[in-house]
């Protein structure tokens, strides 16, 4: 649970504020997912999760990555992000930069090299 945490409910539903930078640094930059809790230990979402990630350009995801269920969609800020995908046995790879979005389903494996300096965000759903 974030120690700065603070919540607001009502019969409508409930209303939470909490740190972001620690949340990332707790969570390899994701900052909102099942991982967050409440003071109860309830998760704040089962539904989806958020990443704002940064990649210093030459860095990269070298390991394919694989989840079980659901789809991915990512947004390019700034610079450039090469990904790979293996589909039907073949590798994909696609360029992407500021404004580009590109979507997949989790079960499709992947990785990524950052041509540049890359400001990103990734939404995955769980299911």
């Amino acid at each position: 649970m974030n120690k700065d945490m603070q919540i607001w409910k009502g019969p409508e539903g409930r209303v939470v504020r909490y740190d972001e930078h620690g949340a990332a640094q707790a969570h390899r930059n994701w900052i909102f997912g099942s991982f967050i809790t409440l003071p109860d230990g309830e998760p704040l979402t089962q539904s989806f999760e958020v990443k704002k990630g940064f990649a210093k350009a030459g860095t990269s995801r070298d390991e394919w990555s694989t989840d079980p269920a659901g789809e991915c969609f990512e947004i390019i800020l700034s610079g450039k992000l090469r990904k790979f995908f293996k589909l039907d046995g073949k590798e994909e790879t696609i360029d992407t930069g500021p404004g580009d979005a590109i979507t997949w389903h989790n079960t499709v494996p992947h990785r990524w090299l950052a041509l540049e300096d890359t400001e990103y965000v990734v939404v995955r759903t769980l299911r």
